[in-house]
């Protein structure tokens, strides 16, 4: 039973000492490596952050003057199809009016032949 023990003392207690120092050493250096590579990245990561900030507020200004500039368009549109409904109106109106004056200049043309 000596032999057993000194067997488990010699070869289990070093390997799990060895074991959880090398998980201890990869852990803590895991950590640092992550940490450095975010120190070292976080000025690019804030530039292109804010660069993508300022390029959504550029393009939601764009939004807005277009909108601007669509609304006035279809004022505009309304306004001269108000306008073309007169125009066509007063053609139809010419229209009748040539109508009857021809109607009458061709009866005055058979009344005096």
């Amino acid at each position: 039973m000596n032999s057993v023990f000194n067997h488990f003392l010699q070869y289990v207690i070093p390997l799990l000492i060895g074991g959880a120092g090398t998980w201890w050493a990869t852990t803590v250096n895991d950590k640092t490596k992550r940490e450095d590579v975010y120190a070292d990245h976080m000025p690019e990561w804030w530039d292109r952050l804010d660069k993508i900030t300022q390029e959504r507020d550029d393009l939601k200004e764009q939004v807005n003057t277009l909108q601007i500039e669509v609304e006035k368009q279809s004022a505009t549109i309304k306004q001269q199809s108000k306008i073309i409904d007169q125009l066509n109106e007063s053609v139809n109106e010419l229209k009748i009016s040539i109508n009857k004056t021809n109607k009458e200049i061709d009866e005055d043309v058979k009344k005096g032949l």
